[in-house]
């Protein structure tokens, strides 16, 4: 029988938003190899939440999503490619967690986190988060 072994992720970047309804967060996806290349964008916000079910709007690459995540365990978070590597997919990938971890009632404020897989070291990123005046 077989044995796996199951490792957690080594994040390469980490950043906790708190936004309200409809506030737009940003993910710049820089090429570390490459810096005159323009950056890629990640923007996500939400509109819509029901005691324990977010609806999240997100936009990579100019393709717009939806997506349910609920304060249950198991739907609380998506994963999304930012880039792949043909050659070796499984070591060169880069990819995006976003989780949603609670919610403030009195605030109307969600808390989202996003955590950055990128074991090749492909990508520099920056964070936008609008509710943190620079």
């Amino acid at each position: 029988m077989p044995t796996f072994i199951f490792a957690e992720p080594n994040w390469a970047f980490w950043h906790k938003f708190e936004l309200k309804k409809d506030e737009q967060a940003h993910i710049y996806v820089y090429d570390a190899k490459n810096e005159e290349i323009e950056a890629k964008i990640y923007t996500f916000s939400w509109t819509l939440f029901d005691t324990k079910q977010l609806i999240l709007h997100t936009r990579y690459r100019d393709f717009p999503k939806q997506q349910v995540l609920t304060l249950e365990r198991g739907k609380r978070a998506l994963k999304e490619l930012l880039l792949e590597d043909k050659v070796d997919r499984l070591k060169s990938k880069t990819s995006l967690l976003l989780e949603f971890t609670q919610f403030n009632n009195e605030d109307k404020i969600a808390t989202i986190e996003a955590f950055i897989e990128d074991r090749a070291k492909r990508v520099k990123i920056e964070f936008y988060d609008p509710r943190i005046k620079e």
